[in-house]
């Protein structure tokens, strides 16, 4: 790193070096790979270089990650297709490529309407990384219903999807249809709350798969609207109507096939949704 700075620091002045590609990559490996300290100019710790740094001088929009203990370089690319299994053939609706650190959220937020206006579009059909807080609102921007093949996570040991809600307002029945003594909903953390008589849950079936917690004069119960929501989905999704929604995508996988096999020795990271 130390005879790259000095080169760096040779031709500082020559405006025509200046100008050269070369010598602006050289720049940008000794800033972003490097930190100076009192004595000297060193190399970074491979941790503290950030994942935008360049990777080759030969492409430099690639990028890096990690994921999980692959270590990966270059690009993501998604491909939308569709996939009525009435339609005689399945059409590629869009392809977007960015650098391989844009998250599978950022995908689907920064294309869904794009992928709207070319398509009469009811439901999209997604890997359960594009799935989040952001997605769920860019999809009811667009009136589109999200479906994950999976959810990221295990599922809870508890579930809360059986809970009545009254919306931004509290708990209206447990489970097993008792009406809470007292419910409450806290805005300020869109969290649900409820008070349940111990007699309730003494001796009810649904006991063991309920996170009411039991508490010195009665039985409590506490959750955000996020989680209600992860969970109702979670136990919509095991339904047949949407385990056979789920098994569409696996269509896509073919077309990513195809382009890893044309494209094997560039840098891709690829991504899919329907």
């Amino acid at each position: 790193m130390g005879k790259l700075n000095s080169l760096k620091l040779l031709f500082k002045s020559d405006k025509e070096i200046n100008e050269t590609k070369a010598y602006q990559q050289l720049c940008r490996v000794v800033n972003e790979q490097s930190i100076e300290t009192t004595n000297q100019l060193k190399a970074k710790d491979d941790k503290d270089v950030k994942f935008s740094s360049m990777q080759n001088p030969h492409d430099e929009d690639a990028t890096y990650l990690k994921k999980g203990s692959k270590a990966q370089k270059g690009y993501s690319v998604n491909i939308s297709e569709t996939s009525n299994p009435d339609n005689p053939a399945q059409m590629i609706t869009d392809v977007f490529l960015e650098a391989n650190i844009y998250s599978d959220v950022n995908f689907l937020k920064s294309r869904l309407t794009e992928i709207n206006n070319k398509t009469d579009l009811e439901k999209l059909i997604i890997d359960g990384a594009y799935y989040g807080p952001d997605s769920i609102k860019t999809a009811q921007d667009n009136k589109t219903e999200l479906i994950p093949t999976d959810l990221t996570g295990q599922d809870p040991e508890y579930s809360t999807a059986e809970f009545e809600l009254e919306h931004k307002q509290g708990i209206i029945t447990c489970p097993m249809g008792k009406t809470p003594i007292r419910d409450k909903y806290l805005k300020s953390s869109d969290t649900y709350a409820a008070w349940v008589e111990k007699s309730d849950c003494k001796n009810c079936s649904y006991r063991d798969k309920c996170p009411v917690v039991e508490q010195k004069k009665n039985m409590t119960v506490r959750f955000k609207k996020q989680r209600y929501d992860c969970d109702s989905l979670r136990s919509k999704l095991k339904s047949n109507k949407y385990q056979k929604l789920q098994r569409l995508r696996a269509a896509v996988e073919g077309t990513f096939y195809a382009l890893k096999r044309s494209q094997s020795q560039s840098m891709w990271r690829t991504k899919s949704s329907l």
